[in-house]
């Protein structure tokens, strides 16, 4: 008899109607793939999911990534599915994998530090076994996941260690601040510091961790670091750099070109100018330009002169270069511990 799914895509067509078996069984699918890799119990937005001040899955943002996963892993890719019907009888296997190939990409897409410090964690975990440092038990149908053990050193203990115990080896780390942005990213110097790390916690007498205990206490310090970085630098960079006078160059921050900081400034600002107590047609005025400037650095062009910016937006230049300072007293004001301003 054939599976839910294979029947499903055999018959596909414009009246296949999937809420009565086919999206049950999906969500059944979903739910273990997100328990694998630690995302049940991680807030919505990290897989992109509404409202960002959510800290657990409701029914309404769960039936969303259901909808979401049937079309990513098996509408858009009906055509393929229907082609390996024809070698193999049952396709259950590809379906699977594409929905651990959805969360993927939203993981990619919207928690990208918490993928790198996964990818981080793997690859170091996977070269110290290689030399002998640690063993991995436990994985999951041969490959590394969030219900693997790290065994350090040749433990024998049965006892994984508590994340309250790795994060407070994690606060005695010295240099943590020279070393966290290599952690947002999957490279080499992440997964060095991986490994001095698991180091640490084996002279500190932790010999056996659960993987995703060490990736879940990493990635909420890196997360956390890494926003108020981008904020203290905001109010401190942004704000005074914006507008410079003695170039006549518009400078935002650096940081700005990071995605994630990016589309903060996005959410934040305009909510921001929305409540100024000033004309409305000043409020428009104001979100032109930071509209402006944000479309610069979406299309990866250079930020303009102020000259340039006046004519383009035919704002007198006195006139832009009040809405600058303004836009400067913004960011300055903004702060990363009011629920509106959270990257």
């Amino acid at each position: 008899m054939a599976s839910i799914f294979t029947e499903h895509v055999r018959t596909f067509g414009p009246n296949s109607d999937p809420t009565s078996q086919v999206l049950p069984a999906l969500k059944k699918l979903l739910r273990y793939h997100m328990k694998r890799k630690n995302l049940l119990n991680s807030p919505p937005r990290f897989l992109g999911y509404l409202p960002e001040t959510a800290e657990a899955w409701s029914d309404d943002n769960f039936e969303d990534i259901v909808a979401d996963c049937y079309i990513f892993a098996i509408v858009k890719r009906i055509e393929s599915l229907r082609h390996q019907l024809q070698i193999k009888s049952n396709i259950d296997g590809l379906i699977s994998r594409n929905v651990d190939n959805f969360l993927l990409e939203r993981q990619q897409k919207y928690d990208p530090i918490g993928y790198a410090v996964y990818r981080n964690v793997r690859d170091a975990s996977q070269n110290a076994e290689a030399n002998g440092e640690l063993r991995i038990e436990n994985p999951n149908n041969g490959k590394f996941s969030n219900r693997s053990i790290l065994r350090l050193g040749g433990s024998s203990s049965n006892t994984p260690a508590k994340r309250d115990q790795i994060r407070t080896q994690l606060n005695m780390v010295t240099g943590w601040s020279d070393n966290v942005e290599s952690l947002t990213k999957a490279i080499q110097r992440g997964r060095q510091w991986v490994r001095d790390f698991l180091q640490q916690c084996l002279k500190a007498g932790i010999s056996v961790l659960r993987c995703g205990d060490l990736i879940e206490v990493l990635a909420q310090r890196v997360r956390s670091d890494w926003s108020t970085r981008h904020a203290s630098h905001s109010s401190e960079s942004v704000a005074s750099e914006l507008a410079n006078p003695e170039n006549d160059s518009i400078q935002p921050d650096q940081r700005i070109e990071d995605s994630d900081h990016r589309e903060w400034l996005k959410r934040v600002i305009p909510k921001r100018i929305a409540n100024l107590d000033v004309q409305a047609r000043v409020r428009d005025r104001l979100m032109a330009v930071f509209k402006a400037l944000v479309e610069r650095i979406d299309r990866g062009e250079d930020c303009p002169k102020l000259t340039e910016l006046s004519d383009q937006m035919k704002i007198p230049r006195s006139t832009l270069w009040g809405d600058l300072q303004t836009l400067r007293k913004i960011i300055a004001e903004i702060n990363p511990s009011n629920s509106d301003s959270q990257p």
